[in-house]
């Protein structure tokens, strides 16, 4: 019994963990998309 309340708490830890995780990566995503569309801007107004 003491297991599996030990694994259903960790579990709960894991998908909370991984719900940060994924909204951290969105973000990271986010300013990559940013800085990428930035940088290919830049680039285009040097060759034209």
């Amino acid at each position: 019994m003491q297991f599996m309340k030990g694994a259903f708490l960790f579990l709960r830890v894991e998908i909370k963990a991984w719900e940060l995780a994924v909204k951290n990566v969105w973000a990271m995503y986010d300013v990559k998309i940013i800085i990428g569309l930035t940088l290919i801007r830049k680039v285009l107004l040097e060759i034209l």
